[in-house]
Parts: C-alpha cells; sequence; structure tokens
C-alpha cells in the first residue's frame, strides 16, 4: 500500500532532512509524537558533500558521506517516517494547526512544524560561470575533485568551506589557487593556517573572477582586482565555489516572518513568531552555521513541539 500521509493527522511535520531535522525527529519520536519527515533529496543535507568533518564530538575525523549515511540508518532505527517531496508552501488549517502544502498537490494537516531546511550555496556571479557548471565550475570538491586529479584548479571563497576543501583538492589536484576578494578570512585562523602551510596552495587576495574562459570545459579565468580595477587571465581546470549560502525558506514566504537575509527569526526556545511553528539549524537569523549547534537546535525546537501540543502556552 502506497504510503499517503495526506491522509492522516500529525503532531509535527520536520521539513528538511540535515542534522537539525534528524536530530529533531529522533526527539519527537522519542517524545512519542507522531512525526513525519519531509525531506525532497536525501539525508544529511549538505554535509553529505563535505569531504571530511573534524568538529563533530565523538567522531575525530570522519567522511561527510558517511556520517550522513549514520543519520539516515538512526532515522531508520526509530522507524521514522520519510517522504520524499518537495515542500511548495505552508499555510493555517481552517480546522486548527497548519497545513504543509506538497508540490504535488496534497495537503499535510500537523499540530505543529519545524523549519529545518538548512540553505543552498551561492552561485558565483561571473561572465559564462552558468555556462560551464558540470564543465569545471563546481560547488563540490568531493564530488569532482577526481575530475582534475594532478590539474592546476582555483578554490572561490575566504570561510571554512573554502579553507577546508581546499585542503582536500591539494590532496588530488596539481596546484590549488584560492581567490578572495579581501585580504582578511572569515575561516578560522586553524583553517587559515593549515591551508597556508601545504607547499601547492596558493592565494590570489583582493581578486574576483569577472568570467569563465572556455568553450566546452574551463581552461581559464578572467580576474579582477578589487582595488585597482585592473584586469589578468590565469589557467586552471576548473573553479570550485564557496561564497556563502541562502537559506531554503522560500516556501514559508508570506507564511513565516523573515529576515531581510530570507533567515527565520526565533528565540532561545527555537520558536518563531507563529505558535507551534519552529525553526532550527542554518535556516535560523544569524545562524553560526555549525552542525553541532544545528543538532542541539533540532532537539530543542522537538521537545519545545512536545511541550506545545501538551499545554497549548505560547508564552513570549
Amino acid at each position: 500500500m502506497e504510503f499517503a500521509p495526506w491522509e492522516e493527522n500529525w503532531d509535527t511535520v520536520i521539513i528538511g532532512g540535515g542534522p537539525a531535522g534528524v536530530t529533531a525527529a529522533i526527539y519527537a519520536i522519542r517524545g512519542e509524537l507522531k512525526t513525519l519527515l519531509v525531506e525532497k533529496a536525501y539525508t544529511g543535507g549538505q554535509i553529505a558533500l563535505t569531504n571530511e568533518v573534524e568538529n563533530y564530538p565523538g567522531f575525530p575525523s570522519i567522511s561527510g558521506m558517511e556520517l550522513a549515511q549514520r543519520l539516515d540508518e538512526h532515522l531508520k532505527k526509530f522507524e521514522t517516517p520519510v517522504l520524499n517531496k518537495t515542500v511548495e508552501r505552508l499555510a493555517d488549517n481552517p480546522d486548527g494547526g497548519y497545513l504543509v502544502k506538497l508540490a504535488t498537490g496534497e495537503k499535510i494537516a500537523t499540530k505543529t512544524i519545524i523549519i529545518a531546511t538548512g540553505s543552498r550555496p551561492n552561485l558565483l556571479v561571473a561572465k559564462n560561470a552558468e555556462k560551464h557548471y558540470g564543465k569545471g565550475v563546481s560547488y563540490c570538491a568531493v564530488c569532482d575533485a577526481a575530475f582534475f586529479k594532478g590539474q592546476d584548479v582555483i578554490v572561490v571563497g575566504g570561510g571554512d568551506a573554502a579553507m577546508e576543501e581546499a585542503q582536500y583538492l591539494a590532496s588530488v589536484c596539481g596546484h590549488v589557487t584560492i581567490v578572495h576578494r579581501r585580504e582578511g578570512f572569515r575561516a578560522q585562523p586553524i583553517a587559515v593556517s593549515r591551508t597556508k602551510s601545504l607547499p601547492n596552495v596558493s592565494f590570489k587576495l583582493n581578486y574576483v573572477i569577472a568570467e569563465v574562459l572556455g568553450d566546452e570545459k574551463v581552461t581559464g579565468v578572467r580576474l579582477k582586482n578589487t582595488q585597482t580595477g585592473e584586469e589578468e587571465e590565469m589557467a586552471t581546470a576548473a573553479v570550485f565555489v564557496y561564497i556563502g549560502h541562502t537559506p531554503n525558506t522560500q516556501f514559508a514566504e508570506g507564511f513565516q516572518q523573515l529576515a531581510e537575509t530570507g533567515e527565520i527569526f526565533v528565540d532561545a526556545r527555537m520558536r518563531t513568531e507563529k505558535p507551534g511553528v519552529f525553526a532550527a539549524g542554518d535556516v535560523t537569523y544569524r545562524s553560526l552555521k555549525q552542525m553541532t549547534i544545528s543538532v542541539g537546535e533540532g532537539a530543542t525546537a522537538a521537545i519545545e513541539a512536545g511541550r506545545y501540543i501538551l499545554n497549548g502556552e505560547w508564552p513570549r
């Protein structure tokens, strides 16, 4: 018989299967809430695309893909109902609670909602960048590094992700050049130090990529100096982009108050301004974008959802 969650009423619907969403599901089910997890792609979210994780307690070093698999196994241990569908929008339910409307047209009724949809990579804004996506422009080093083994590549960005992925690429590719629009970095000092210590990594600071060069595949880039405006060309086989993320909240527009960044405002208990609606992880306003923090927020949201269902109170 086909799984049809829209024919049932749920205590909580969790949207997003990353670390925050998975943790919320585990806590909700252990709290005996009738729980549904909706994930449009795969369990783990962005963490599945990360080469190596070193800052998750209990795992001194683990690949992002393996950690994602373990999250999925944990869900299965509790027989968590998972629906692989895309959420189109959210709405108030005339009968009380809320409706989660799917892109396929179905509507799922629930008492509470936990939004844990994370974020997506910001795209490189440069001439011909979109044209070369999958042909040398990449947003996932662990996915595509092997295609450029022994070749020279570029990493764009100055945050932790840029440094970590540059380190991984340096173990596969010939030379890695990090292009960053300014001299300072958002990355943690230890990540920058590790990257600088690698013999086949160099930095091109105060530069942005103005154009991606090549016909059928990437052959180089045209760089522009952010201080002088001068331009120059650099040969490269690939461009790996790590310039931040945009929260996945488009389905909540008009339903949920959003910050200018698209992130969701929450209080210390992960509550939004709508009673019974919570948010956790990278989707929340001014989140520090750390997996360990997302996990804690997911647990908090699930516990608070249980309390709300039990007593119906929403004191601010």
